[in-house]
């Protein structure tokens, strides 16, 4: 895989909060390809973190798939993962 040519894509993505709890996120689609830039805004609350920890796979998701190009991303390496994918939380602790 080029760098040039990488693509991030989400595929019928939902993460709930514990079993028969709050659902973030429901069946998000999402294509991103290398060099490009997305914006998610949204209220508090809205899902924005719960988003991005489950795309970087920092939380689980319930169903669905992320994938780097065509492999969903936990067949990939972190190392690997980390050169698309980044992530800087809100809160940062050690």
């Amino acid at each position: 895989m080029s760098d040039q040519d990488a693509v991030v894509r989400l595929q019928e993505v939902t993460k709930q909060f514990g079993k028969g709890g709050v659902t973030a996120l429901q069946d998000v689609d999402l294509e991103i390809r290398a060099g490009e830039f997305f914006s998610l805004l949204g209220p508090s609350g809205g899902g924005k973190s719960s988003f991005v920890r489950g795309l970087t796979g920092v939380w689980p998701i319930l169903r669905g798939h992320i994938r780097l190009d065509d492999a969903d991303t936990d067949q990939w390496s972190p190392d690997v993962v980390g050169r698309y994918i980044g992530y800087l939380p809100q809160e940062v602790s050690l």
